[in-house]
């Protein structure tokens, strides 16, 4: 009996310090998931950058054993520099050692683990430290390194943290690739916006209506009161549009004050925000300031834009009151300063008068020369400047060109001395003969029998003249006279036909004209052309002058023929004849002038055509070059003005 109840207080006294522990995990248990529910929760809810590694790593470090101290270091890809992002726990430096293996992490591009341990290590007990560095790299690019520093842990504890970490890393690269979306979907809007701007302007047909085109629908685009667009013109500013203002008085105070302000910004060369953010670096704003105050809006970003050729100008927006300009905006419109500036830049110049144009293109070409660079343009300068002073002061012989053809000096013309027939031919055209070489004979049979008449008549008249003298028949006898003198002179002139039956040749010669091998047997006519005959010793040249260069030529004149038979062989001439006939040749007037040879050659013949030159006189080169064309021109005008 007395058994019992001391086994029941033992029981009762094992029962109560068991239930005390488990109550103690209980607790410990849900206190562990209200601060894992609330590590998720702060992870999910971050809404920036810094948050969201900060999330990361308290969450990450609550899930790895022994973990002592953390560090998330974060950088431009590849480029850095990197910097620490998150700390953990909050507030706590990393310290050296995080330090010192997230930079070799960084360097090797690898995860490393480090493990240290002591004497009690040794010994086989859990008493050893160890770091850990994991380099973030995304899609081959390295954006940084995430470093953990863990207490009473080894080398297979390490190893399980390590693969936790690379876990993890996943949660990072959505940010880096949430980053990266926002930051590209910003860039497509702005290129989109962009875009929008340049076809807007591109569809204006001038400059002033694409300026105005422009700065009306970025007012409307970015919310401003007012945009406005100035060019720099001589070291000042120009305001050329105002949104929603087709006109605008150049004198306005208003428009005083905003080229002050546009001038402030292109003087320093950089984007001027007003007023100026605290964190950003400090500008001088008091043109600024003053158009805010004296004008009304609080809010004013000027954009300049300066063009390589030195076409410069400012885009200036106004905002009123809570109208700050965020940082895309601002990106946005240095975009469009940087990007439409070359538009602006080309209307501007295409709508210059054409005078303008030249003299603006003058001086450009000027200040290249006299600059620095532009060797090229230099050295054709100079090569210029040498061809005007060789045209202003170089000189040559001015020739006068002109079509030529040899002909001889004396052309013979043999003709057929009486009616007949002919009998033989014994040369021809191209034939060289020499003076009483027989060239041709006539038939004579009807000569001879008309000789053989008249000599007949003649006997007869005798006759009777002598028996009318021995009859004293006077008068009859003085008839008969008459009558044989008459036949005397017929007798004489066949006998001089007959003598002259052969064609023969009056000097040494060439036959020139007389084929008439093709006429044997034909009839003849008293004086009909057999042959024609030139000498080989005495020649002329026949020059057709182009009547634009007749006024030059002048008797006496030297000049040289050069034959196409005989092109390596210059004959000399003087101008002889200047005949006042001209002819029509492939729409040209020309004149006929005889120029006599100095030397004749046995290698000339009659017919020969060449080009021949008469030496004018010393002229200009230039001159010599350009006269045709200066000629035309004159007439042109001549004709054309009244």
């Amino acid at each position: 009996m007395s058994a019992q109840p001391h086994t029941g207080r033992d029981r009762r006294g094992s029962r109560g310090p068991d239930r005390r522990r488990d109550s103690s995990r209980s607790a410990a248990s849900l206190a562990a998931g209200a601060i894992e529910q609330a590590l998720w929760r702060a992870f999910f809810d971050a809404d920036t950058p810094a948050k969201y590694a900060q999330s990361w790593l308290n969450l990450q470090c609550s899930l790895i054993d022994g973990a002592v101290k953390g560090v998330v270091v974060m950088g431009e890809p590849d480029i850095g520099p990197y910097t620490p992002t998150a700390f953990w726990p909050v507030g706590i430096s990393s310290g050296a050692n995080l330090a010192s293996i997230a930079e070799q992490a960084l360097s090797d591009r690898r995860g490393i683990v480090q493990l240290h341990a002591d004497e009690q290590a040794a010994a086989g007990t859990m008493a050893a430290s160890g770091n850990m560095g994991y380099p973030l790299i995304f899609d081959g690019h390295l954006h940084g390194v995430v470093a953990i520093e863990i207490a009473n842990c080894n080398e297979a504890s390490l190893q399980a943290a390590m693969r936790m970490l690379q876990w993890g890393g996943s949660w990072l690269e959505l940010l880096v690739r949430r980053q990266q979306g926002e930051s590209d979907q910003a860039v497509r809007e702005r290129l989109m916006t962009v875009l929008d701007l340049i076809a807007i302007t591109l569809d204006q047909h001038s400059f002033q209506a694409a300026v105005s085109a422009l700065t009306t629908e970025l007012a409307q685009r970015l919310h401003c009161d007012r945009v406005t667009l100035g060019i720099a013109k001589w070291q000042k500013i120009k305001v050329v549009a105002v949104s929603h203002s087709a006109k605008f008085e150049k004198k306005m105070n208003l428009i005083d004050s905003i080229g002050l302000a546009m001038e402030e910004a292109m003087d320093q060369k950089t984007p001027i925000v007003f007023p100026p953010p605290a964190d950003k670096d400090i500008f001088v704003t008091r043109d600024h300031a003053q158009l805010s105050r004296l004008h009304g809006n609080d809010h004013i970003l000027s954009t300049p834009f300066l063009r390589a050729s030195g076409f410069r100008g400012v885009l200036t927006y106004e905002r009123p009151r809570g109208g700050e300009f965020q940082a895309n905006e601002i990106e946005l419109c240095e975009s469009v300063a940087s990007i439409l500036g070359a538009i602006l830049e080309e209307r501007h110049l295409n709508d210059r008068p054409a005078y303008r144009k030249v003299w603006e293109y003058g001086l450009d070409q000027l200040r290249k020369v006299l600059g620095p660079r532009h060797l090229g343009r230099k050295l054709a300068l100079i090569m210029l400047a040498a061809i005007f002073v060789f045209f202003e002061y170089a000189t040559d012989e001015y020739r006068v060109t002109a079509d030529s053809k040899l002909e001889g000096s004396v052309r013979r013309v043999i003709a057929t001395p009486f009616p007949g027939f002919l009998a033989t031919v014994n040369a021809r055209a191209g034939d060289v003969v020499s003076a009483g070489d027989v060239l041709a004979t006539l038939d004579e049979s009807d000569t001879s029998l008309e000789r053989m008449k008249w000599s007949s008549q003649r006997e007869q008249y005798t006759r009777q003249y002598r028996e009318a003298m021995a009859g004293h028949q006077r008068a009859e006898a003085r008839i008969l006279q008459a009558q044989i003198r008459q036949a005397e002179a017929q007798l004489a002139l066949t006998d001089q036909q007959l003598a002259r039956k052969l064609i023969i040749a009056p000097f040494d010669g060439v036959i020139v004209k007389g084929e008439l091998y093709e006429s044997l047997g034909a009839s003849l006519q008293k004086g009909e052309v057999l042959f024609e005959i030139t000498p080989l010793d005495a020649y002329r040249v026949i020059l057709q002058v182009d009547e634009r260069d007749v006024a030059e030529i002048a008797t006496g004149q030297r000049g040289e023929l050069v034959l196409s038979s005989i092109t390596n062989q210059r004959f000399s001439f003087s101008v002889g004849t200047i005949t006042p006939i001209t002819t029509a040749d492939e729409g040209s007037n020309f004149f006929r002038i005889e120029a006599l040879l100095d030397d004749a050659s046995d290698r000339l013949r009659p017919g020969m055509e060449g080009i021949a030159k008469i030496a004018i006189g010393e002229r200009k080169v230039l001159w010599i070059w350009t006269h045709r064309l200066v000629d035309w021109v004159r007439l042109f005008f001549w004709k054309w003005l009244p």
